[in-house]
């Protein structure tokens, strides 16, 4: 006998009944040697028998992945082994029903709470000669087969069927973890985890916009807490607005003291000191940072202090409570003014802090606050030589007596009143002399620029739309009941944590990825902004999480890039059109004139030795080898690019500030989760997401992102390729020279300019969102076309894939999938 094998001669059935042992075999098959099936000979011809125990096969799968090779093993529900049909009792034996592991929830949970975790799938076992326990594992790239012990992520059973098992335990520790379920020690299912779940440490989220978008996390007091938590209150029901401290004012004025107080929303320690702070709305922060303590009544929610104003100058500030473990702002900014500053009565009327008064015989602005006592005064729009004032009484000629308030004409009544009609004239003649002035210097300056000037497109009125109106138009036969069905779809596809996003990252094919991405970009901004950020970082993660080689991270298409790529043009159009659009513009008409220069020299070629200014680098044909270029005119133009990317660049640099928060926040997480498994790749990721896949395609191609109504012309298609060249250079951290020598002269630009470019990228990264950034976080107005356009190809994608689903999406996805594809108009 040799591997389990041996050769033999099948005995005459005459011969059987003398055999010494009790032998069982199949002819032409193999047999369980521990449950005899006997078989009767019909010739001598030689034959090979393998001999293999069913209890070899360890778990439900493979049990099920030999059945065609042993004929006799079957799985036994109450033991949950894989057995001869005489090695189980009664009718727990089956060789068609094989429990597995299809699904799982929730998808997100908090760390350190209970949770109610749910496993479904078929055929498991309700007998106590089975245990279920479930697992968590970091990597659903190695799942034990055997039951690993000491590692704190088992629970046991709470209730069990057929079809779902419920346990109950707690994840300490926030992380991605992947569920995994064992049966007598042995793992159930084909060792392919169906769901990850995610843990999250509530108390790690430092403000209340970021804990509520959690959905298994809330506000409470001043902490972010599981809303599992029943021991922390009051909690945040609608906005985080009500959260907030409240003053009871919203201004004073500098020149004297005024009592305040502020409300607090839930009653404070006391025994711990609080302040409020005064801090100048500016980009630079403190400017006066006075701390004022605060004195609570016996509710302890609310608190009086005295603002020192003489200390502050007029400006507006962000009012902050710090106490011993408590920072806030308040609900509202202050605003200190100088009333008694200014001259002008309107002015002093239009600040409702301010009163415009007769004091003792003068018209002043004061303070309302500090002159509660003072009678407000109307100011007066024009007057005549023949108005006739008394200034120390509250009537004017003309006016009835019973009209209490003083009409202010002059600033100072001691002042014998002045004719106005000489004045008028003299400001007449002033102006018109002004005018003349004015349109002479802009004549100048027009003609001087006549030549460089490009007239712009006006910005579009909504930026957000330019994109997204192109798919407005309805282009499918669909019906209200068909749309009513596709609710349920959609629900299933923006579910919180997206726990079908694993397996539908692969279904959609290599021609569909660009429509998936974005179709289900616009399907989650229909939702909110936050729900496109929430979904394009889960596809970026699972990219993160596949890619084996860092060289190749986001460098090919992809279900990830492409709803980057649409999530940036949707929400980032406004920053490329102010960055942009003056410089591409200019090239375009600069090249316009020197295709004009072209034609009337008769030729289609540039004429490029006559003049070497900015039309004439348009012309240049990069490649020197091929042709005979001076060496100087070849400088001249390399100069000329050098000053075209410099520029483009500065103005980069110069509004990344106004980047818009969403994308900001997406370059952010997406450098921080690929830090973690690529550390040198950090820094690089942030240039691919922010030039290649946004700032880049939009100089090559400005009619794609509403910058230019057309394709630039030839001349300026040629300029802004080489300046994209360069930029990916940049980007890149990679000299030009390397790939083109003709651009040797830019190697100089890219190496000065990467230490600035990863200043630039700290800046992006280190940002850090206010309540105010986000304050445009819902839906996007999506046109009732583009809404039904996303939902219905994705539909259909996803039945002309169904194959590729897996059986717990399909069972959560399939009822909502009609029959057959929705048609085209």
């Amino acid at each position: 006998m040799t591997n389990n094998s041996f050769n033999c001669t099948i005995p005459s059935q005459s011969q059987i009944g003398t055999l010494s042992v009790t032998l069982s075999m199949v002819k032409n098959g193999n047999s369980e040697i521990d449950s005899p099936v006997y078989a009767r000979a019909t010739n001598s011809t030689a034959n090979t028998y393998s001999f293999s125990r069913c209890s070899d096969y360890s778990t439900g799968f493979k049990c099920q992945s030999i059945l065609s090779e042993l004929t006799d093993c079957g799985w036994c529900n109450s033991t949950a082994t894989c057995t001869a049909s005489t090695g189980c009792v009664g009718t727990n034996f089956t060789r068609t029903l094989f429990p597995s592991f299809d699904g799982f929830r929730p998808n997100v949970v908090a760390s350190n709470s209970s949770v109610d975790f749910v496993v479904s799938g078929t055929n498991f076992a309700a007998s106590s000669g089975v245990k279920y326990t479930l697992h968590f594992i970091r990597s659903s790239r190695s799942i034990p087969e055997d039951e690993p012990t000491g590692d704190g992520l088992s629970f046991a059973v709470k209730t069990l069927n057929r079809t779902l098992i419920r346990f109950e335990g707690v994840i300490k520790t926030e992380g991605i973890y992947y569920p995994v379920l064992y049966a007598n020690k042995k793992v159930v299912g084909n060792n392919e985890v169906p769901d990850s779940v995610r843990s999250i440490n509530c108390s790690d989220i430092g403000n209340c916009s970021d804990c509520r978008r959690v959905s298994v996390c809330k506000w409470c007091r001043d902490t972010c807490v599981a809303k599992s938590s029943s021991s922390v209150s009051p909690c945040i029901q609608s906005s985080c607005q009500e959260g907030l401290p409240s003053l009871s004012g919203s201004g004073a004025d500098v020149h004297g003291d005024l009592d305040a107080n502020v409300t607090f929303w839930y009653p404070m320690n006391t025994e711990s000191s609080y302040f409020i702070s005064f801090k100048k709305s500016s980009k630079r922060q403190v400017q006066n940072d006075s701390s004022i303590p605060l004195l609570f009544d016996s509710t302890n929610q609310t608190a009086f202090f005295t603002i020192p104003a003489s200390q502050f100058v007029p400006g507006s500030y962000q009012p902050t409570i710090q106490g011993d473990n408590y920072i806030s702002n308040t609900s509202q900014t202050f605003t200190f003014v100088d009333c008694e500053g200014e001259t002008n009565c309107q002015a002093c009327k239009d600040d409702s802090q301010c009163i415009w008064t007769n004091s003792n015989g003068n018209l002043k602005c004061v303070g309302r606050q500090l002159n509660p006592a003072a009678s407000s005064i109307i100011c007066l729009d024009f007057t005549d030589e023949e108005t006739s004032v008394n200034q120390n009484s509250s009537i004017i000629s003309g006016l009835p007596t019973s009209n209490r308030e003083t009409f202010a004409i002059a600033e100072n009544p001691s002042v014998q009143s002045t004719p106005i009609i000489p004045i008028i004239v003299g400001a007449v003649v002033g102006g018109v002399l002004l005018l003349v002035i004015l349109v002479l210097l802009a004549i100048l300056i027009l003609k001087r620029k006549k030549k460089d000037d490009v007239p712009l497109l006006n910005p579009p009125e909504d930026f957000e739309m330019v994109i997204i109106s192109r798919d407005a138009e309805p282009t499918f036969n669909v019906t209200k009941n068909q749309m009513n069905n596709m609710k349920g779809l959609e629900d299933e596809l923006l579910r919180d944590g997206f726990p079908h996003a694993d397996n539908l990252n692969g279904v959609p094919g290599a021609g569909e990825m660009e429509s998936f991405g974005k179709f289900y970009i616009y399907l989650a901004f229909s939702k909110d902004r936050f729900t496109a950020r929430d979904l394009l970082q889960r596809y970026l993660r699972i990219e993160v999480d596949k890619t084996k080689q860092e060289t190749t991270l986001f460098r090919t298409t992809s279900n990830s890039t492409q709803m980057y790529t649409v999530y940036a043009k949707v929400l980032g159009l406004e920053f490329l059109w102010n960055t942009l659009a003056s410089p591409i513009h200019q090239i375009i008409r600069a090249g316009e004139q020197e295709m004009l220069r072209s034609e009337a020299n008769g030729n289609s070629s540039v004429n490029r030795h006559q003049n070497t200014n900015l039309t004439s680098f348009i012309g240049l044909e990069i490649d020197s080898d091929s042709h005979e270029e001076d060496p100087e005119f070849m400088e001249a133009n390399m100069y000329q690019l050098l000053s075209i990317l410099s520029k483009i660049f500065a103005r980069i640099r110069k509004n990344i500030p106004f980047l818009s928060p969403w994308i900001r926040l997406a370059i952010r997480d997406t450098r921080a989760y690929v830090s973690k498994r690529f550390p040198s790749s950090d820094s690089k990721v942030v240039g691919s997401f922010l030039f290649l896949r946004y700032i880049v395609p939009a100089i090559t191609s400005p009619q794609l992102y509403g910058i230019t109504h057309n394709p630039p012309n030839a001349h300026a298609q040629r300029i802004l390729i080489l300046v994209s060249r360069v930029m990916q250079n940049l980007a890149n951290e990679t000299l030009p020279s390397t790939k083109t020598e003709a651009l040797q002269k830019m190697d100089q630009f890219v190496a000065d300019n990467i230490p600035i470019l990863h200043t630039m990228y700290d800046g992006i990264t280190n940002y850090h969102p206010t309540e105010e950034d986000l304050q445009g976080g819902s839906a996007l107005n999506l046109p009732d076309g583009c809404y039904e356009n996303s939902i219905v190809w994705l539909h259909n994608c996803l039945l002309r894939n169904k194959n590729k689903m897996s059986a717990t999406t399909l069972e959560s996805i399939g009822p909502h999938i009609l029959p057959n594809e929705i048609s085209k108009r």
